[in-house]
């Protein structure tokens, strides 16, 4: 900064310096050329010009310091008369020669000027006249005076700005020096202070221009150094604090420690007690539901049928809210485990519905169901959770709503190769919620208002339990809504794809292909519901909204071609109902367009118009709709035939049965014994009652019963020690399937039940569906024990078992007969399927084992295992159930899989045993020919 100003202002004053010397040398030039000038002018006025006067003039010019040489030319630049030094002829001629010499021209070391003579001046040399024309004199001079000047310019100029320079350099040096070494002091002792180092002040001597600075930062740091002491202090008395907090927290861990073992041991007690409690009211609750059922079948006057209806939903509700207060407490406790085992999606969705509808039709609200075609029917999963979770969305939904509709929504939101995730939504039309009621809907024990309008009963425990099994599903769940217009539930749930279920584009998908019909329904929703189903069994579909419409857009329909159906609802409206104008429209649409009716009703609407559609091509079918009874219902009015896949019910089976099956009961409550032993005379099956386990056990070995339902807690030997016993002392061939009847929440202690030889579980109160489903299941259609209605009609002496299955050979083909309904084509499609996947599932297996992965294992026994179930490879299913088992323990137990790796390599060895014999095998031609 300090230089760069002298710098500049030294080479300015050397430029001009320089260019005030070049203007004098160059007036100097111009004034000898002048002078020369003036000199020969003079003499050119006499008119004559000779030699001696010459060489007077050029003694005279060359004594002048500068001058070199005069001489006369000619034209043409020869030399006619010359004195000083010698000048060479060529350099006179160029010189001559150059356009720009016309008075003077300048070199680096020379001035040529040349005087040209005036006409009529007579030139004599040497006495001889040499002409007056065409003459010059040539005067040239040196500039070395003028050069040697220039050049001490310079030097005078560069000297200067070398001793200016210097001068400035000293100056800005002693400057920077007075400017930057007292800041290098201070920047010192600022760093001395910053590490801590106060006993050393910095000396306001060190720079003058600085002592404010200097005194500012000695203040400062002093300052710093008080606070240093101040927290330093502080630090130490904290840190003595501290210690004595920790060593009170310690003593805290402990007696926490000691609290939290006292509260293990006390939920331990809780979980036992609330186990003991749910036996003890569950075993009263099981005899007054079950008598209760048996007294609805016995006469019974008005009021008496009254009391009873009071006491069942009385026990019920009962029931319902232990049921709660269990599940939330395994919740709680997370165990709480889900089942793996087949799903059928929809009719989870119309057990759910049938539960709910008495509630629903009592306030006249419509439950509506739309399912996407595209979701399978046969599914992985726990489906009684699903159901209950759907339940208690329903229930909370109809408690809200007091007019309008309940719709149930189920769509795909993904889908991998083994599994697919599905998102049910339950929109209502009730009062809606605001948002500080949706953050507090799904805590548990609240209820969410206690104004009027909230008070509906329940514990306030139905949405959190909700909440926990859909977490436990790996889903999520929550809610939409605004008050006064109604709130959606929503909840997503991963379910596994059922790989022994055939695998269709979409359910009942091109069923009613070239079907036209009808659908008149006054709510757009409900019309949504049935257009939904009908067009997705790929029926062309006219939609009606005007009970006034039907038979104008009938004849308009019928113009295009027949129409083959028409679904009526009952209502005209949404507030009226006329038996007689629907009877008129039933009645028009049978005989002028001979169109058949499917008339939805709920059950009240269809009690007063049964007997008014008498003699009509009509159909009743009552709300909410069910997808697989309407397509029934469909089907049987459009005369067609659907082959069914599913299996005979178990009513209808044990019906066919009678009195062939031989039951042991085994209880020590006489009120559930009595109960299980009425049921099942209701059924028309034999039954044999014990009060404990030890008769039971003595009884089994004299006896032969097809199926034994035992007890779990019993004085002397429980449940579990008896079948242990029973299962050591009977061979496999003779095994007696034995169900366990519990009053605990069985689901989590299933694994028990198994290990103990048990086969199945029942929880109480017992209803005589379940036992329904539970004799077709152990006895009609157990492989072990199965018998076909001819063989248990015949006499016990006479009594011939099922097909005896070989388990060392790899297909038992009587075996896949009996299991297909000895029908050869789906025993030879499900024996297909299973060997198709076999490759696949060997190699799934043996990466699983290289990579020790438990789940995957688990996963994948659990498949083969499903798929061994219906073809008769005896073997093999033998083994993957065993192993099925055993990794599910391991998975719940966290156990590593190592111990199981010899049975797996004996599963892959009977896989591949099984895919060798396979191998140039032609299954139709093997179930073509007799088995026998």
């Amino acid at each position: 900064m300090l230089l760069a100003p002298a710098v500049i202002m030294c080479l300015l004053l050397s430029l001009c310096f320089i260019v005030i010397t070049g203007q004098f040398i160059h007036q100097q030039q111009l004034q000898r050329t002048s002078f020369v000038a003036t000199v020969f002018d003079g003499i050119q006025d006499t008119r004559l010009v000779d030699q001696s006067l010459l060489n007077q003039i050029s003694m005279s010019l060359l004594a002048v310091d500068g001058f070199r040489t005069v001489m006369l030319i000619n034209n043409e630049g020869n030399i006619l008369w010359a004195r000083g030094l010698p000048l060479g002829q060529d350099k006179l001629r160029r010189v001559v020669q150059a356009p720009e010499l016309q008075t003077s021209v300048c070199e680096m070391r020379r001035c040529y000027t040349r005087i040209p003579i005036k006409r009529g001046v007579k030139v004599i040399l040497s006495n001889r006249n040499i002409g007056n024309t065409g003459h010059s004199i040539l005067v040239v001079t040196d500039n070395y005076h003028l050069n040697i000047l220039n050049y001490d310019a310079l030097i005078a100029v560069i000297g200067t700005l070398a001793l200016c320079l210097a001068v400035a350099v000293f100056f800005a040096q002693r400057f920077r020096d007075e400017i930057t070494r007292p800041l290098v002091i201070i920047q010192s002792g600022v760093q001395k202070y910053s590490q801590g180092k106060f006993d050393s002040p910095i000396s306001p001597k060190e720079g003058r221009y600085y002592s404010k600075l200097i005194n500012s930062i000695n203040e400062l740091a002093a300052k710093l150094k008080g606070a240093q002491d101040n927290l330093n202090y502080s630090i130490e008395q904290t840190t003595a604090e501290l210690r004595e907090t920790l060593e009170t927290v310690e003593i805290q861990n402990i007696e926490l420690d000691i609290a939290r073992k006292g509260a293990i041991q006390a939920s331990k007690v809780k979980s036992e007690f609330l186990a003991n409690t749910s036996h003890e009211i569950r075993t009263p609750l099981n005899g007054i539901l079950g008598f209760s059922e048996l007294l609805k079948k016995t006469e019974l006057n008005p009021l008496q049928e009254d009391y009873l209806e009071t006491i069942y939903e009385s026990a019920k509700g009962l029931l319902t809210i232990i049921n709660d207060i269990l599940d939330f407490s395994r919740l709680e406790t997370g165990k709480l485990t889900l089942e793996y085992k087949p799903v059928r999606l929809r009719q989870v969705l119309e057990e759910a519905l049938r539960l709910q509808a008495p509630a629903a039709h009592e306030k006249k609200l419509r439950l509506l169901t739309i399912v996407d075609h595209d979701i399978p029917e046969h599914l992985l999963g726990d489906p009684l959770r699903l159901k209950q979770v759907l339940t208690n969305l329903l229930s909370n939904a109809i408690k809200f709503t007091n007019v309008g509709h309940i719709l149930i929504s189920v769509s795909k939101e993904d889908r991998a190769d083994n599994q697919i995730t599905l998102q049910f939504r339950i929109t209502d039309s009730g009062i809606g919620l605001n948002q500080d009621q949706q953050e507090k809907l799904f805590d548990a024990f609240t209820q969410l208002d206690a104004s009027d309008s909230r008070t509906h009963g329940g514990t306030g425990l139905g949405l959190a339990i909700a909440k926990g099994l859909v977490d436990r599903m790996h889903g999520e769940i929550g809610v939409e809504s605004e008050p006064g217009k109604g709130a959606t539930f929503w909840f997503t749930s991963i379910l596994g794809r059922n790989p022994n279920a055939a695998s269709s584009a979409g359910y009942l998908m091109g069923t009613l292909r070239n079907t036209r019909t009808l659908v008149y329904d006054c709510s757009l929703m409900s019309r949504t519901e049935i257009t939904h189903y009908l067009r997705g069994w790929g029926a062309s579909v006219t939609e009606i909204a005007v009970f006034e419409d039907i038979e104008h857009k009938t004849e308009e329909a019928c113009r295009s071609g027949q129409i083959h159906l028409a679904v009526l609802d009952a209502q005209s409206d949404d507030n009226s109902f006329d038996k007689g104008r629907l009877r008129k429209i039933v009645d028009c649409l049978n005989q002028d367009y001979s169109i058949p009716v499917v008339i939805l009703a709920s059950p009240s609407l269809e009690r007063l118009i049964t007997p008014e559609m008498t003699g009509t091509h009509a159909t009743i079918m009552q709300r909410p709709i069910f997808c697989n009874r309407l397509h029934q219902v469909v089907c049987e009015q459009l005369g067609i035939i659907i082959p069914r896949s599913d299996r005979d019910s178990p009513e209808a089976l044990v019906e066919r049965l009678q009195e062939d099956i031989r039951v042991l009961a085994v209880d020590d409550n006489p009120a559930n014994l009595r109960l299980v032993s009425e049921l099942l005379k209701e059924m028309h099956v034999k039954v044999v009652t014990v009060d404990n386990g030890a008769d039971a056990i003595r009884l089994s070995q004299t006896s032969q019963f097809d199926l034994i339902l035992m007890d779990i807690q019993m004085p002397g030997m429980d449940g579990l020690e008896a079948t242990k016993r029973l299962r050591s002392s009977e061979s496999r061939e003779e095994r007696t399937p034995v169900v366990a009847l519990t009053a605990h929440a069985a689901n989590e202690q299933k694994s028990r039940f198994l290990l103990a030889g048990m086969d199945d579980y029942l929880t109480k109160p017992v209803s005589e569906n379940e036992l329904r489903h539970i004799i077709d299941r152990w006895v009609t259609r157990n492989p072990f024990t199965q018998r076909t209605p001819s063989q248990l009609s015949a006499p016990p002496a006479e009594f011939t078992p099922a097909p005896t299955i070989h388990i060392n050979k790899p297909v038992d083909l009587k075996l896949s007969l009996h299991l297909a309904k000895n029908k050869p084509d789906l025993a030879e499609e499900m024996l297909s399927m299973l060997l198709v996947s076999l490759p696949d599932t060997a190699a799934a297996i043996e990466q699983a084992m290289t990579d020790s992965n438990k789940l995957n294992l688990l996963e994948v026994v659990h498949k083969l295992h499903g798929g061994c179930c219906y073809c008769g490879v005896p073997r093999l299913k033998r083994l993957s159930e065993e192993l099925d088992q055993q990794l599910q323990n391991a998975v719940e137990q966290g156990t590593p899989v190592e111990p199981l790796m010899p049975k797996l390599r004996e599963l892959i060895v009977a896989i591949q045993e099984l895919i060798t014999w396979s191998d140039g095998i032609d299954l139709k031609e093997l179930f073509a020919v007799d088995p026998g």
